[in-house]
């Protein structure tokens, strides 16, 4: 059987991630001096979930060099 392998974030994506990263934290610093909490948790999020889905990328990079290697191994035995 074959395996389903998920392509990496393209790097205009990985670009635009950081784009919004990049500004959501200077709305964060910005919104610490004058926002309410609620506002601050928010922004905080934000940013947390978009440093997920950069990490959550990385771990299905490191399964698809799994699976590829046991693939591997695999053929050579047959």
């Amino acid at each position: 059987p074959g395996c389903i392998l998920l392509m990496s974030l393209s790097e205009q994506l990985q670009f635009e991630l950081g784009q919004a990263d990049n500004h959501l934290r200077a709305a964060l610093a910005f919104a610490a001096t004058s926002e309410r909490t609620g506002v601050l948790v928010q922004l905080s999020e934000l940013i947390q979930k978009l440093d997920m889905i950069e990490r959550h990328d990385s771990i299905m990079d490191g399964l698809d060099d799994v699976i590829k290697e046991c693939e591997k191994k695999n053929n050579e035995k047959d």
